[in-house]
């Protein structure tokens, strides 16, 4: 990912909460030079990212020690021009995102497919603020993980490019965050909300 100085995002706790935040990830791998991508809602656990997907998935063939990507897409937003206070400038597009790399293992235990999902329910019901429990039948559980396999990506590197008019002068960053501010939309009252921990 390219990544000019204005751009790169290093702080930690920034990089996770986008995760946390925006976790349904574009996981990309290559067979064969043929690429393939799926989206999965991963959780971020120490040096791993966890999810499951369909056994079905011809994806999933492939996948089992492979060197893999996983992109995560945060807020984004065009900015106008128009927004500047400063003269003779373009249009652009602010955006926050993290990218993953690293060695992935598929789990197929029936234990080690179940803690996935019961830690997937428990932390995207409560984001959700919803109360359902992972509670289902056994026999349902038993014959639902029969066609699931877990998904554990040690992560190698994991870096984030948080473009938000760093590049500008503080000026036109207060006009750009000012016409976040006025809007109704959530995606860009969390630009604005992002932009507010940087400066």
């Amino acid at each position: 990912m390219y990544r000019p100085n204005h751009f790169k995002m290093n702080d930690t706790q920034l990089i996770q909460e986008l995760v946390s935040d925006y976790p349904l990830g574009c996981l990309i791998s290559s067979s064969e030079n043929y690429l393939q991508t799926n989206y999965l809602p991963f959780l971020l656990e120490g040096g791993f990212l966890i999810s499951h997907m369909a056994k079905a998935n011809p994806q999933v063939e492939h996948l089992d020690g492979s060197f893999v990507v996983v992109t995560f897409q945060g807020p984004e937003r065009y900015i106008s021009p128009s927004w500047y206070k400063s003269a003779m400038q373009v249009p652009t597009w602010n955006y926050a995102v993290v990218e993953v790399r690293g060695r992935i293992e598929i789990l197929g235990q029936p234990n080690e497919i179940e803690e996935i999902l019961q830690k997937s329910v428990t932390q995207f019901e409560a984001m959700n603020n919803t109360a359902w429990k992972y509670n289902l039948p056994e026999k349902f559980r038993n014959e639902l993980i029969k066609h699931i396999v877990g998904v554990k990506i040690h992560i190698e590197q994991i870096e984030g490019k948080f473009k938000l008019s760093q590049n500008r002068d503080s000026q036109d960053r207060e006009s750009v965050k000012t016409e976040l501010f006025q809007s109704s939309h959530s995606k860009d009252l969390a630009m604005l909300k992002l932009m507010k921990t940087l400066f």
